[in-house]
């Protein structure tokens, strides 16, 4: 009995490990480039300033746990007028500074709800994360100008909001978000 149990195990603990060596990594980056394009250019279209994006998002893979896309947003920047800088402030940056944390949470969630479905190559109890980094240019206190926000939602989630299974509300409320 006891090397039925140990047979049945590892006959489930290899099935695992088949199923994630199933997953085409060339396909999988090259969703996960577009995925990360998508992240740039939402952050981009509120945050105008040319260096607000510190680094490009930049994607994980993690095997058993899914895909984590991180980046680093400098918000509050100075902008000077003179003859050389030609940088308005956008309307994000014309924000305060809890207001723009927020717009950033809004379309990060927007990004999974929207193109999550892309990362095809993921399995259905797979993660999405989406980690920002966020610094706040406009202060001088150490303690407060760094802020990460993290957005998770499982990849089922993501294809049940995509198959109108469930409603934006409720993929909302799924969704995971950790600030600190």
């Amino acid at each position: 009995m006891c090397y039925f149990r140990i047979l049945v195990l590892t006959l489930l603990l290899a099935a695992t490990g088949v199923a994630q060596q199933s997953m085409n990594m060339t396909a999988f980056k090259q969703e996960a480039r577009i995925f990360e394009r998508v992240v740039s250019e939402v952050l981009r279209q509120d945050f105008t300033h040319p260096f607000a994006l510190e680094t490009e998002p930049l994607t994980t893979y993690v095997s058993g746990y899914g895909v984590v896309v991180t980046f680093h947003l400098k918000i509050n920047r100075p902008t000077f007028q003179g003859v050389s800088s030609g940088t308005q402030a956008g309307e994000a940056e014309k924000r305060g500074t809890e207001e723009q944390i927020r717009l950033v949470e809004q379309r990060m969630m927007e990004c999974l709800a929207d193109f999550g479905r892309s990362l095809r190559q993921l399995n259905s109890n797979e993660h999405i994360t989406i980690s920002a980094h966020i610094e706040d240019r406009g202060t001088l206190n150490p303690r407060a100008q760094r802020t990460v926000l993290t957005l998770s939602a499982l990849k089922d989630d993501i294809d049940y909001l995509s198959a109108n299974r469930i409603s934006p509300e409720e993929f909302r409320g799924k969704v995971r978000v950790l600030r600190y």
